[in-house]
């Protein structure tokens, strides 16, 4: 990457961060009324979270506290994490766009945004680990190591699998079928959500995703607007919210698990209104593993008795994994158990990040 790419990199990756920071403090007409806030988050944990007079003790202790929650689908994980941040608004708003400030890229070795409308140069970043492509030499439809929709598989099989420039070939048609994808999702919305043929039966994207917004009925229930435009999206309006589309890459520090490079539609939220907390909603719109489909969601919450010096930073993750079908309870225990630590030590990492610039 010469240096003036990754001059405008950097300065797109802390673009979309200071955007997140703007839509979440920066708007004056944002009033959080304490007594209510303190209130309704009570309410979010103890009806929605179930959490035991154990887990509530730990939270008034200024711990962070993260636990799976329940799931009515074999193959679905979710986990909900709060901590108490015991830096001002200010200061949060200073470090959030800075690397490993922040939930949703936590966990990312390189990420960006992808303007709209989508264009190729624009993509030459979004590229698939040479493991993956070395895959793609054999993918077939119904047996390929990467996730992928039956029309990519079968224009990866019209290259040559043996030309030296296979690899950049390969990029390039993910980058042009990027392009393609997200145009026909900004008109179509989630009837065009990707199907994905690397395995024997299809999934489909859309499907898996009604699922989880189906499974979030704390999401319907107290901001109800921003469940039908996550639903309903292009064809709903959602005032005070931006849309943004980001790429990023995973690496999950694990030997025996790929990196994962997903494309993600981003709604940064701002209700108005003293009972309103800002919302960054991250839907999943591709992943090149294990994901069928993803939901997350992050709060800040001001702390009612911090005095301006504390805040709560809540994030729950619905996620649908392709191979909870199939595997035994115990290796599944041991996958729900990961990734309730994995999510530990994000918001953990985000703390600590914070509270130490402090």
């Amino acid at each position: 990457m010469g240096r003036k790419t990754l001059q405008v990199y950097q300065h797109t990756n802390l673009r979309i961060m200071a955007a997140i920071c703007c839509m979440l403090f920066f708007l004056p007409d944002v009033a959080f009324a304490a007594a209510e806030t303190n209130d309704r988050l009570h309410r979010l944990l103890k009806n929605d979270m179930a959490f035991t007079a154990k887990e509530f003790n730990r939270f008034k202790a200024g711990e962070t506290v993260t636990k799976i929650l329940e799931t009515d689908t074999q193959h679905e994980v979710g986990i909900f994490s709060i901590a108490k941040i015991n830096v001002s608004k200010e200061l949060f708003i200073r470090r959030y766009q800075e690397k490993g400030m922040n939930l949703e890229t936590a966990a990312a070795n390189s990420w960006g945004i992808i303007k709209i409308p989508p264009q190729t140069e624009d993509l030459t970043n979004i590229t698939l680990p040479k493991e993956d492509i070395a895959d793609l030499k054999t993918c077939t439809p119904g047996n390929c190591k990467v996730k992928a929709p039956l029309e990519a598989i079968n224009n990866i099989n019209q290259l040559d699998a043996n030309a030296p420039d296979f690899e950049e070939s390969a990029n390039q048609l993910l980058q042009l079928d990027t392009v393609d994808y997200l145009n026909r999702y900004l008109k179509g919305g989630n009837r065009m959500l990707v199907e994905y043929s690397d395995k024997k039966k299809p999934v489909r994207l859309t499907e898996q995703f009604q699922g989880l917004l189906k499974a979030s009925s704390y999401l319907q229930r107290y901001v109800p607007e921003l469940y039908a435009y996550l639903e309903e999206f292009p064809n709903s309006q959602l005032a005070h919210a931006e849309d943004i589309f980001i790429w990023l890459k995973e690496d999950f520090n694990n030997k025996k698990m790929r990196p994962n490079l997903s494309i993600n539609h981003m709604v940064l939220y701002r209700p108005q209104g003293s009972d309103g907390n800002p919302i960054v909603a991250l839907k999943q719109l591709y992943a090149s593993h294990y994901f069928e489909a993803s939901l997350g969601l992050t709060v800040v919450f001001e702390d009612s008795q911090g005095n301006g010096t504390s805040l709560y930073v809540i994030n729950v993750n619905r996620v649908r994994v392709d191979v909870l079908r199939t595997i035994p309870g115990f290796l599944a225990g041991k996958l729900f158990k990961g990734a309730r630590n994995l999510m530990h030590q994000k918001m953990s990492a985000v703390k600590q990040n914070m509270e130490k610039s402090n």
